[in-house]
């Protein structure tokens, strides 16, 4: 059970709410089950997330780099864009809704590449959850659609299944002609 605080210093002056959940409440008299986290080994897969918003990359951060996978995070489309090459991810997982160049914009310009890591495994991590955002996604590039929040499990088997389906880097380097 949780508990709700609320306090004014009088009218005018504001309000402040403050919420408490429990976040693996206890029966008395029993121990807490945890449930076991799905083992996937992510060890060799580098991944790139792209997301505006700095507690939702971190949270994706910590869940994969448990898993054993090399993380670089980015702030922005642009910010993922000017160091993509250098990553050179594994997989990528981008933000739809950002400002300035939106993880649509993205997801087309690296599809336009004309090397191998224009094929890099993509998927669309959105709040927009309607028909027409999945599919709009997935026709500019993104391999997946998951919706926010995603189950850490639902991350990993999704990161899983994109890194098996990611070109491999010998396929970078093509015999001059």
């Amino acid at each position: 059970r949780g508990t709700v605080e609320a306090y004014s210093a009088g009218k005018g002056k504001g309000s402040t709410f403050t919420v408490r959940l429990p976040v693996n409440p206890l029966v008395p008299g029993r121990k807490a089950k945890v449930q076991p986290a799905e083992k996937i080994d992510l060890s060799g897969v580098r991944v790139m997330v792209v997301d505006d918003e700095p507690d939702a990359r971190d949270i994706f951060e910590t869940v994969l780099k448990r898993a054993g996978a090399t993380v670089t995070s980015a702030a922005s489309a642009a910010d993922a864009l000017a160091r993509f090459e250098s990553v050179r991810p594994t997989v990528l997982l981008s933000d739809i809704a950002m400002p300035g160049v939106d993880g649509l914009q993205l997801i087309q310009a690296i599809r336009s590449r004309s090397d191998w890591l224009a094929r890099v495994p993509a998927a669309a991590l959105t709040a927009h959850a309607r028909d027409v955002d999945r599919e709009a996604a997935l026709e500019e590039g993104y391999d997946l659609h998951l919706v926010k929040p995603v189950e850490p499990a639902q991350l990993l088997r999704s990161v899983e299944q994109l890194a098996r389906s990611a070109p491999g880097d010998a396929e970078e380097a093509e015999p001059d002609s």
